[in-house]
């Protein structure tokens, strides 16, 4: 999902294969899209926001270029991991937990995400990845996305717990036994 300002209007590409846009909540078709930004884009689903805006419209990430993605996840993990030691949420001594949380929905996502390429349903800004690709086309920032976001999840959730003992979710150990 990419976004952009355009004369105070947010543009939000919404996820489909007819390349459907909103401007503040209205639905628009391409040459609607086109007309309302006063281009003439025929495929603004696979035009760079930056192009059809032209120069000198600074983005939020402006100088930031190609660590764009894996600053965002920086900066969610640095909101995050420091519940683990202030906390002491143990998620990472529980290390193969941790590795069979967020293994299943990595997988189903890596496939979906390297299918989705494959289809042209799906890119990323080569501007704003690191440039490493894996088999399938796949960004290494993607595989980031998919351990870093699980991982804040997480780590939040085992910080509350960690806070809330009433808090049940079904894998506390019985009265009495040692806790993992």
């Amino acid at each position: 999902m990419r976004c952009a300002p355009v004369g105070g209007d947010e543009v939000t590409q919404l996820l489909g294969d007819d390349a459907r846009w909103q401007v503040h909540g209205e639905s628009l078709g391409q040459g609607r899209l086109s007309r309302a930004l006063g281009a003439d884009q025929p495929d603004p689903s696979r035009a760079r926001v930056a192009d059809w805006l032209g120069e000198g419209h600074d983005t939020m990430m402006a100088g930031v270029g190609s660590y764009s993605y894996v600053a965002i996840l920086g900066f969610v993990l640095l909101g995050c991991l420091w519940l683990e030691v202030a906390l002491r949420t143990r998620v990472f001594r529980r290390w193969k937990r941790l590795l069979l949380s967020i293994s299943p929905a990595m997988v189903l996502f890596v496939v979906w995400d390297v299918y989705a390429i494959a289809q042209g349903h799906w890119w990323f800004d080569p501007d704003l990845i690191l440039g490493i690709h894996l088999p399938g086309d796949l960004p290494l920032d993607e595989v980031l996305f998919f351990l870093a976001i699980p991982l804040a999840s997480i780590l939040t959730i085992e910080a509350v717990r960690s806070v809330k003992s009433h808090w049940i979710v079904g894998d506390e150990p019985p009265d009495g036994a040692p806790t993992p």
